[in-house]
């Protein structure tokens, strides 16, 4: 073999490290894809995805969903009269980018309420305000008990809750009355065989509260729920749409 100039062997090195280069080279790191989910489940509660899922739109559409979805699935409440209620929210916390979307925390809080219906009627000397005749109730027992008042005081608290609804709805014919609402005393005054027996009616509040916490999952095409952040992205599908 020929002996080889400093220079020749200097230019192969050259090359070859050149040609390692190229090979050690990296391909741009592909984006991460939306999940795909097949035979989504029905949709009980009604969904209507962001037209541009960005990190406010993604908060957002997440805490109304929240709402609607424990309302649906979490909270056994069923009023029983007109007076009872309920009050509930959901409220993003925290939104962080993860995969093709982003896991969002949400609280929520929910209160129940079911006021305790409280009558009472006694008689008195002078009225403060328009005095009805007792034959203008139209419940006889709510008549009734208003005209047995007129030698004694009477209190009642309203049962069965059947009961609520009736009452509530008499006591609201009268002008003076209008709506009954949670925490106001409505009171009426009757004439009874020629003396005057008043009537006092009263919700007191009654409620139960919870609290709760969530972690969602959400990208173009689906949304999952988790109690737990680190399984957001592989929580339970409650919404999607099917591509």
């Amino acid at each position: 073999m020929c002996p080889r100039s400093r220079r020749a062997v200097l230019g192969s090195f050259a090359l070859a490290v050149g040609g390692l280069a190229g090979c050690t080279a990296q391909s741009p790191r592909a984006e991460p894809a939306p999940q795909q989910v097949e035979n989504c489940p029905e949709q009980e509660v009604p969904v209507k995805w962001p037209d541009e899922l960005t990190s406010e739109s993604a908060g957002e559409f997440v805490a109304e969903f929240d709402a609607a979805y424990v309302e649906e699935h979490e909270l056994d409440f069923e009023p029983r009269t007109r007076l009872d209620g309920l009050e509930h929210g959901s409220s993003a916390q925290d939104v962080e980018p993860e995969e093709a979307g982003y896991v969002v925390e949400v609280i929520g809080n929910a209160r129940m309420f079911e006021p305790v219906f409280v009558i009472g009627a006694e008689p008195v000397d002078d009225a403060d305000g328009l005095v009805h005749d007792v034959a203008e109730i139209g419940d006889e027992d709510l008549r009734t008990f208003v005209a047995s008042a007129v030698d004694e005081k009477r209190d009642e608290t309203v049962s069965p809750r059947e009961r609520v609804d009736r009452y509530v709805a008499e006591l609201e014919t009268f002008p003076e009355v209008g709506t009954i609402r949670i925490f106001q005393t409505e009171r009426l005054f009757f004439d009874v065989d020629s003396e005057v027996v008043t009537l006092t009616a009263t919700a007191n509040n009654h409620h139960a509260e919870r609290d709760w916490e969530a972690f969602y999952y959400v990208d173009e095409n689906v949304l999952r729920r988790s109690q737990f952040p680190a399984m957001a992205s592989e929580g339970e599908v409650v919404a999607c749409r099917e591509t």
